[in-house]
């Protein structure tokens, strides 16, 4: 997926310019994705 390639080198490139982890943001970006997913789901299940 060239979508997870995308962010996988955008947060070494925070991670290496920052020096500070970017767990926090890979965190927070993860959550993002995923209540979508859910709302997503959720929106198909209960039509």
């Amino acid at each position: 997926m060239p979508y997870d390639k995308t962010l996988e080198t955008f947060f070494y490139m925070v991670s290496y310019k920052n020096s500070t982890p970017a767990l926090p943001i890979l965190l927070a970006e993860f959550i993002k994705l995923f209540s979508s997913i859910a709302d997503f789901a959720l929106e198909i299940l209960f039509k």
